[in-house]
């Protein structure tokens, strides 16, 4: 049972934690890429700074799951991940690794992007292909995202505490508001040998716009409240 907070938080409530971001983060040696205006042979342009310490191993990048994520600066020495979805909504997670390759899980009407933000940097996913190959990602680097499409089989394995931001997009099912598709039920468990490939992405897969996401979560959050 989740117990959900029916009051709104106060500006000064956000402002303290505000400060208190920018105050932590201040200490980190600009932890995070940044992109500044800069004039360079008489010529006003942009370039993005990043940081040396990326925990991620080379050759992430080439991996078709991984893309970076963006950054807006909020302070002085503050920075914020920017939402990857037009619904701004997303998860944070946080996960006990136990050092044991456990089940590999998958979303059936559902596409995730995963993002480190800390903890442990002894973490990876492990993704399961259409062809059914196994493509591991380095996880430890909050500026990169893991893009995990609907039927893609990916389990996250190493060892120690990490906190992983979790964002979602639903696939628009036809009907789309019928109860088959219920918000964040869609997983299917299985051990490595019951896997098999993930299916293919198809041109026919749509995802719900943000505001229609956002009304189900409504809906969603209505009927919950009236059965208890």
């Amino acid at each position: 049972m989740v117990r959900i907070n029916r009051h709104e938080l106060p500006v000064s409530a956000h402002m303290l934690v505000s400060k208190m971001s920018q105050r932590t983060n201040s200490q980190a040696q600009g932890a995070y890429a940044a992109r500044f205006r800069v004039s360079i042979g008489g010529r006003t342009t942009y370039a993005t700074i990043r940081p040396a310490w990326r925990a991620a191993a080379r050759g992430a990048d080439e991996n078709p799951m991984v893309s970076r994520n963006n950054f807006v600066l909020t302070g002085p020495e503050s920075f914020t991940v920017v939402p990857s979805t037009d619904s701004c909504a997303s998860d944070v997670l946080e996960m006990q690794l136990d050092g044991q390759d456990g089940r590999f899980v998958r979303h059936e009407y559902s596409r995730r992007r995963l993002t480190w933000l800390a903890g442990s940097t002894d973490a990876r996913i492990e993704l399961v292909t259409a062809d059914g190959d196994h493509s591991v990602i380095e996880l430890g680097d909050p500026t990169i995202g893991v893009r995990i499409p609907p039927g893609t089989w990916y389990r996250v394995t190493g060892s120690g505490r990490i906190w992983l931001r979790s964002e979602m997009e639903l696939l628009d099912l036809s009907p789309a508001w019928s109860l088959e598709h219920p918000l964040g039920r869609d997983i299917v468990t299985a051990d490595p040998s019951e896997t098999g490939p993930s299916r293919r992405e198809q041109e026919t897969d749509r995802y719900l716009p943000g505001s229609a996401l956002h009304a189900l979560a409504r809906m969603e959050a209505k009927a919950i409240s009236l059965t208890h």
